[in-house]
């Protein structure tokens, strides 16, 4: 199990800190295609991670207040 603490950096929203995370490991998965075994750990990581929302409903959200 994996348990990361955010520190203290206080999040503006819920899960933002655990958003980021997910969505900087989306993107090393596409940009990674031949490392098997980090492959493999990641895509574990997310797949039991999944959340309602993601940080892009958010910034979608936030810009529409605006």
């Amino acid at each position: 199990m994996i348990n990361l603490n955010n520190g203290s950096v206080e999040e503006f929203y819920k899960d933002e800190a655990k958003m980021m995370v997910l969505d900087i490991l989306k993107e090393y998965v596409k940009a990674h295609p031949n490392e098997v075994r980090r492959l493999d750990i990641i895509n574990s990581i997310l797949e039991a991670n999944k959340l309602d929302r993601t940080s892009a409903d958010i910034k979608g959200k936030v810009k529409n207040l605006l």
